[in-house]
């Protein structure tokens, strides 16, 4: 894989960075866009366009030959770290050499910290831990929050389309809060269409690739945990985000530090947190499918069970329908024994010790415990 020179244009009120690339012989592009008002915080060098191919170079079986310099300790720990990190996760790449044009140290430049933001129950832990809290002192105080499409929004116009529509809505927060958003598009995900790449096994390194091209504008990136320490492991054909704790540190560069924040939180804890802050009752974003929520997803109604479970769904009345999700609440219930993750079992614990479980289902759960935790599906 070669990585040429970026080619920069100005158009339509954006900024597009275009990186010409050879892989498996045909020549493509990746491409970044953002709003030509942020131009400024735009480090157009290589460290996004390595750090977001090195998977697809990976599957190929290329060293990637890049025309230009880059940060000498991102190269030392995505060649040493990173490669046999990703190796352990999908057991098809194969190990590969980096061959930048030059080294160079890099030390930071931009002042601000920025962190990833979707309105749902992670990004809004690490809202509240870096900007709503009284306690965060000044240099740790988040100053921008970011949006990025890497393709979590689905292929194509419609997922450009989605993306649009959560923007128009997180504005709306973003506003509220006084945070200026940082939105950011590439067509990183078509470099991910073949091979063993979900978004799910790919998202860190997708948005680090993004983050890391705002390095003139930023000297941290937070990038919110999913799951909790006992839940931090490298497995085969595992969930990226397992792993952010371990491999955020290793997409960092002398300029801008990429963290994994909210680990040390449960998703009840995070979401009883969120329910003393008044601000989620109108602003909590957290459906898969929608800009509006479906009350019909797993993300959906493992939120209102959660919720109901610790007597503040009431709150989030003029988010969800809940006239249909106690019409359905039994069902929900009843569902949580075919599964066994982390995020099951976390709301069994909270439903076994709820005055607001039902009587049958904790006589469920005393049946889980003895007889069925061994056929339970994942």
């Amino acid at each position: 894989m070669k990585i040429d020179r970026p080619v920069i244009s100005h158009t339509g009120g954006e900024m597009i960075i275009r990186y010409p690339v050879e892989i498996a012989g045909s020549n493509c592009s990746l491409w970044y866009s953002l709003d030509e008002q942020n131009a400024g915080l735009v480090e157009p060098g290589f460290e996004g366009p390595l750090a977001g191919l090195l998977m697809p170079a990976m599957a190929a079986g290329e060293d990637i030959w890049l025309a230009g310099e880059v940060c000498q300790k991102l190269v030392f720990s995505l060649q040493h770290q990173m490669q046999p990190l990703l190796k352990w996760m999908l057991p098809g790449l194969n190990g590969i050499q980096l061959h930048p044009e030059c080294v160079r140290e890099t030390h930071t430049r931009g002042q601000g910290i920025i962190s990833g933001f979707s309105g749902g129950v992670d990004s809004f832990i690490t809202l509240n831990d870096f900007f709503l809290s009284p306690e965060v002192e000044d240099h740790a105080r988040l100053t921008h929050l970011a949006f990025f499409n890497v393709g979590s929004h689905g292929s194509g116009e419609g997922g450009v389309d989605m993306f649009h529509q959560r923007v128009a809505h997180l504005k709306n927060t973003t506003d509220a809060l006084g945070l200026p958003l940082v939105t950011l598009q590439s067509n990183l995900s078509e470099f991910y269409q073949s091979g063993p790449f979900t978004f799910e096994n790919t998202h860190t390194i997708r948005s680090a690739s993004a983050a890391l091209m705002l390095q003139q504008g930023f000297k941290r990136f937070h990038y919110s945990a999913g799951y909790t320490y006992p839940e931090v492991y490298i497995r085969p054909k595992m969930l990226m985000a397992h792993a952010d704790p371990i491999l955020l540190p290793a997409l960092s560069t002398g300029a801008m530090e990429l963290v994994s924040t909210g680990t040390e939180y449960s998703r009840v804890e995070k979401i009883r947190t969120l329910a003393e802050i008044p601000f989620t009752y109108e602003h909590l974003s957290v459906c898969l499918k929608s800009v509006r929520h479906c009350g019909k997803c797993r993300k959906c109604v493992r939120t209102m069970l959660i919720l109901d479970l610790l007597g503040e769904l009431h709150h989030y009345g003029n988010l969800f329908d809940l006239k249909d999700f106690y019409a359905n609440r039994s069902t929900y219930l009843y569902s949580l024994f075919y599964y066994d993750n982390p995020f099951v079992r976390e709301i069994l614990h909270l439903a076994k010790h709820s005055a607001r479980t039902p009587g049958y289902m904790k006589a469920l759960m005393l049946l889980r415990g003895i007889r069925s935790r061994g056929r339970l599906r994942s």
